[in-house]
């Protein structure tokens, strides 16, 4: 028999009509999700509470190559003309804000941008890696982490006006919901306990696709020549993270110009998030990465990157001196 729900019934019914429009579309659970204004994981839960409202069941929304969870689809972006602020590689610890961070934040206040992407890696989550603790080092619990990047994120949110705030998942963002599969899978679905719960203002996906022809995610290639990779095995331009490196690629063929863009990292390389590195040096750079697309009337699309060197002391965004 069909259970209560704090939905009335031509809500469920409304719920369930969109949801299989998306599967007979072959759409996404981030359109259904658009499409009532909540959060991937929130689409998910309500489905379940639908399916026993009206005694039904909703197929899912899986495509082929696809694992059927929604935070690993792919959402796509169609707009003429945006602006993006891409940060990657965060890895937030207790402590001063580094160089970088301040300098995103400024960025934030003085400029607009259609969205805010979080490319990965924003968390560190030292107590879900099962690489243990070197030996010295003071444990930092994932309750403390997490009160700190809340923080610190609320600082974006409060600076990013209008703009759409989206965070691609990073290896080590996933570390809390893939411990708890791995250790407690009947707690998966539990609300609460996931990592996108505790930023509900950020949509979170693992990719995103901008027009067709700039793919954003955390990471694909490594090495040194990742960026080069990525764009020429892609045949889009794409915008990753992960190496810590900030740098844009340019590759042309018989199709045109695209790039590859890696988004160096928002932490200070030398901080004492990264001790397991041993003091040894690192080949990682400090800063973001802006991002402008325009697509012209003829179906031409510009893709214009610009990399904020924070290794600088007086770094340039769009062209002038960053102002403090």
């Amino acid at each position: 028999m069909p259970k209560q729900t704090s939905k009335s019934l031509e809500e469920c019914q409304e719920f369930a009509r969109v949801w299989q429009n998306a599967v007979d579309k072959r759409l996404l659970t981030q359109d259904v999700a658009n499409h009532f204004g909540m959060s991937l994981r929130h689409a998910n839960t309500v489905r379940r509470q639908v399916e026993r409202a009206l005694g039904i069941v909703l197929p899912p929304i899986t495509h082929p190559g696809t694992t059927g969870l929604p935070r690993f689809e792919h959402l796509k972006i169609q707009k003429k003309k945006l602006s993006a602020i891409i940060v990657s590689d965060w890895h937030i610890w207790p402590g001063p804000r580094s160089f970088a961070e301040d300098v995103f934040l400024k960025t934030l206040e003085n400029h607009k941008f259609d969205y805010v992407i979080l490319n990965g890696d924003v968390t560190d989550q030292p107590a879900m890696s099962s690489h243990g603790r070197l030996p010295g080092e003071e444990p930092l619990s994932l309750a403390d982490e997490l009160e700190e990047a809340k923080t610190r994120v609320a600082a974006v949110e409060e600076r990013s006006g209008k703009a759409k705030r989206i965070w691609c998942w990073g290896n080590h963002d996933e570390r809390l919901d893939k411990n708890i599969l791995r250790q407690s899978p009947n707690l998966a679905d539990v609300s609460g306990l996931s990592l996108e719960d505790q930023f509900p203002k950020w949509a979170f996906v693992m990719s995103l696709d901008i027009n067709d022809v700039v793919v954003v995610k955390h990471f694909w290639h490594g090495s040194m020549h990742a960026a080069h990779a990525n764009v020429l095995k892609s045949g889009k331009s794409m915008v990753t993270g992960h190496t810590h490196k900030l740098l844009v690629r340019p590759y042309a063929d018989y199709s045109g110009v695209r790039y590859g863009i890696e988004c160096g990292t928002l932490a200070d390389p030398m901080g004492p998030q990264f001790r397991y590195v041993d003091n040894n040096p690192r080949d990682w750079h400090p800063g973001f990465v802006i991002l402008d697309v325009e697509k012209h009337k003829d179906g031409t699309i510009d893709v214009r990157p610009q990399t904020v060197d924070c290794a600088l002391k007086t770094p340039h965004v769009y062209g002038r001196p960053w102002n403090k």
